[in-house]
């Protein structure tokens, strides 16, 4: 028997009993394992701790949190600039924590201040406008699949 005939058979065996015969295969494997066990069951935040270090990164955006369904982040706007953001692939959620401003989601406005709490589905196009106060607002990316 050919070993070039064998080896196949024995690939298909390994990935349907999940027996692993490869050094590097198998620590790859006990490596996602190991951050399946060390990735956090909760988290908490402090917006105001967020706040602080998305202005000391002199950014509009800062990622806080990503996961395999779920990302967040901090998304801040100075008064009277311009938001360019594209739609975006995921169902998104936006609680304003500061300021005032217009949203545009496809054709409707709507006002947005402090306390507002709003939906986009994903793809379509949405940006804040007229921001009469300095903006902070919480986002939630929803990656899970329908």
């Amino acid at each position: 028997m050919n070993i070039k005939n064998i080896v196949p058979w024995l690939f298909v065996v390994c990935l349907t009993t999940g027996w692993i015969i490869d050094r590097n295969t198998s620590e790859v494997f006990a490596q996602k394992q190991q951050e399946k066990i060390d990735e956090k069951v909760w988290e908490a935040f402090e917006v105001s701790d967020l706040i602080k270090k998305q202005r000391s990164n002199n950014r509009w955006y800062l990622s806080f949190l990503k996961r395999d369904t779920l990302s967040m982040g901090l998304y801040s706007l100075p008064k009277g600039a311009d938001d360019r953001q594209p739609a975006h692939g995921e169902d998104e959620v936006y609680l304003i924590e500061n300021g005032k401003a217009m949203l545009r989601i496809g054709n409707e406005e709507r006002k947005v201040q402090k306390g507002s709490l709003i939906f986009v589905k994903r793809g379509i196009p949405h940006k804040f406008h007229s921001i009469e106060e300095p903006l902070d607002v919480l986002v939630f990316f929803s990656s899970a699949k329908p």
